[in-house]
This record gives C-alpha cells, sequence and structure tokens, in this order.
C-alpha cells in the first residue's frame, strides 16, 4: 500500500499566519478575549460625555455667583437714584435706610439683599460641586436657579439677578444625569469571528 507523502509548505514559524508550536486550538477551547463591543465603548464615551456636561455646567453656575452679589450693589445704587431723582438732592446711606425704616419697607429691602446673598452662595457651592462632577447637585440647582429669577423680577436684583438665576438653572440643567442611550432593543451583542479560519 502507498504511503500518502506529508504535505509540502510552510509550518510553523516557517508562515507567518500560523503561530509558533502549530495553530491555535479549535475556537472555544483558547483563552481569546474579543474586543469590547460597540455598546459598550459607547456606554464608556457616554460617562466621559456626562463628566464633561457636568464640568461645562458647573462653570455656568460659578459665573452666577458674581452676578447675584453685583445685582445687590446695582438695585442699592439704583434704588438711591431713584429716591434723589424724587427729593431732587443727594441723599446718604444713612437718610436711605431712615427713610426706608420709616416707610415701612426696610424689611423687603433685607429679605432682598439676604436673598440674593443666598443665591449667590449656593450658585458657588453649587458650581464647585457640579466641576466635581457630583451631579446630584444639578436639580437642586435648577430650581434655586429659577426661583432667583423669578425672585429677582418680582422683588429685587433686576436683571442681572435674573441672569444669575438663569445660569445657576441652565448650568444645573445642563449638568443633570441622563441615561445612557440604548443602542440595541432584545438583540444580544454580536462579537466578531475570532483570527483564523474556524468552523462557527
Amino acid at each position: 500500500m502507498q504511503s500518502i507523502p506529508p504535505l509540502s509548505g510552510p509550518t510553523g514559524s516557517e508562515n507567518p499566519n500560523v503561530p509558533a508550536g502549530g495553530p491555535p486550538a479549535p475556537y472555544g477551547t483558547q483563552a481569546w478575549m474579543p474586543p469590547a463591543p460597540a455598546w459598550e465603548i459607547s456606554r464608556l464615551a457616554g460617562m466621559s460625555e456626562a463628566q464633561r456636561r457636568a464640568r461645562s455646567g458647573g462653570t455656568l453656575v460659578l459665573i452666577a455667583f458674581p452676578l447675584h452679589l453685583l445685582a445687590i450693589a446695582v438695585s442699592m445704587v439704583t434704588l438711591k437714584a431713584l429716591v434723589e431723582s424724587g427729593v431732587h438732592h443727594s441723599v446718604s446711606w444713612d437718610a436711605l435706610f431712615a427713610a426706608a425704616q420709616t416707610a415701612g419697607v426696610m424689611g423687603l429691602l433685607l429679605v432682598g439683599i439676604l436673598g440674593q446673598a443666598f443665591f449667590a452662595f449656593v450658585a458657588l457651592a453649587g458650581g464647585i460641586l457640579l466641576r466635581g462632577n457630583h451631579t446630584a447637585a444639578s436639580g437642586v440647582m435648577i430650581a434655586i436657579g429659577v426661583f432667583a429669577l423669578l425672585f429677582s423680577f418680582i422683588m429685587f436684583g433686576g436683571i442681572i439677578g435674573a441672569i444669575g438665576g438663569a445660569l445657576s438653572a441652565g448650568g444645573g440643567f445642563k449638568a443633570l444625569r441622563r441615561s445612557a442611550p440604548t443602542l440595541y432593543y432584545g438583540v444580544p451583542p454580536q462579537y466578531p469571528q475570532p483570527p483564523g479560519n474556524f468552523p462557527p
């Protein structure tokens, strides 16, 4: 009986497509790790995007901090100018506060000043937290920002305080954590075929 001659051709280290020591073990028996699927890579990228949104939102909230303080100064100077235009002569700050006390609006004035100071403090703390990726503060900043906007228009602070409130609310909304997008619906991720010609 005629023997079959061995197959000719490069094997082992002579063939660059075959690793040294022979071909790899069949698929399923070798320690081969497939690359991460697209949905996993997208999830990791989404986490990074959420951190960028938190830092950007925190920056907007921090800008609101000096605006609320500026709103106090501008509102007081405007109030003094209105009083002086009404009496047609210069009025000192002591006389202004005394007149407010006499008119019974000193309490409202103090509430307005303390309110804007409170909004400034919250904006400073919230901006620092959001830039540190503490997105739980985003909901608080949205609520405080909307309240500060209405407070500035209705009571004390004017347009500058309202801008500060809008920045606080906008920064909180920008930093709000959103659920990761779903890239497939009930279909498991498809892993790529391993290297080599192996049966499925």
